[in-house]
This record gives structure tokens, sequence and C-alpha cells, in this order.
């Protein structure tokens, strides 16, 4: 059986590799603790919203993985794969 890297480790829990620094982890974290602190004061589903929020945030920032910017610079990566097809084929023809 291989042997489990602390990096497979991340990429099994977390979703992904990180892909943010590690000054934008800490914002995230401390984001996320301001608006759970403030989910505290509001017993009502507005506080329920801003407490899942708050954990959201800082589990993206305890894992420094950004789903959202995973997705765009996917698709950022697609888009310049297909830009450099079509320069291929126009070389090509």
């Amino acid at each position: 059986m291989a042997q489990d890297t602390p990096s497979h480790a991340h990429e099994r829990t977390s979703g992904g590799r990180p892909n943010m620094s590690r000054g934008e982890g800490a914002a995230s974290i401390a984001f996320g603790l301001l608006l759970a602190a403030g989910a505290v004061r509001r017993p009502d589903w507005r506080g329920l919203l801003m407490g899942l929020g708050g954990s959201a945030l800082v589990a993206r920032g305890l894992s420094r993985h950004c789903p959202l910017r995973a997705s765009l610079q996917g698709q950022e990566q697609g888009r310049m794969a297909a830009r450099a097809r079509r320069m291929r084929y126009a070389d090509a023809i």
C-alpha cells in the first residue's frame, strides 16, 4: 500500500490543492470568525446565515482552497487550450 503524503491527505479532505496565499487564508479565517461572532448576537434566520457563511469562510481559510477560484482558473485554462488549438489549426491551413 502506498504511503499517504500530507499533500494527498490535504487534497482528499479539502477537495483540492491550496490555491490561496497564506495571507488570503488568514484574512478568510479572520472575516469568518467576525461573521460567526456577529451571528451569535442574532437569534434569527439572518444569524443562521451569518454563522453558516462564517464557518464556510473559516474552512476555506484553513484549507487555503477556494472552489470558486479553482473553477475560474479551470475555465481560463480551458479557454487558453482552445485558443492554442485554433492557432495550431490556422497554422496548418
